[in-house]
């Protein structure tokens, strides 16, 4: 097993790079774990999986809105099935019965 090398200054530096409201449930709470290095990387987790959650929400949305309308691309279906399937094997955060409209 290979070990993962992560500073407390990276996931820091990564938490500040998401941005988050300090007022809010999860800024005060990365405020209290911001000086030990597991929790904070719960907190970044977490706050990664908010953006996750998010940006499949809008995507759904979209989708909803476009229906099976053709869109402009710059990209061949070939390409972008390719694409789709790639994202599709990874398993990512979500499993492929859930976008079989694509």
């Amino acid at each position: 097993m290979n070990k993962l090398s992560v500073t407390l200054d990276d996931i820091r530096n990564k938490i500040n790079s998401l941005g988050y409201e300090k007022e809010s449930g999860i800024g005060i709470r990365i405020q209290q774990d911001w000086n030990y290095a597991a929790h904070l990387l719960i907190d970044l987790l977490y706050l990664e999986n908010i953006n996750l959650h998010n940006y499949s929400c809008l995507l759904k949305d979209c989708l909803k809105r476009t229906g099976n309308s053709p869109m402009y691309s710059c990209y061949s279906e070939e390409q972008l099935k390719l694409v789709y399937e790639y994202l599709c094997s990874k398993s990512l955060f979500c499993n492929k019965d859930e976008f079989s409209n694509f």
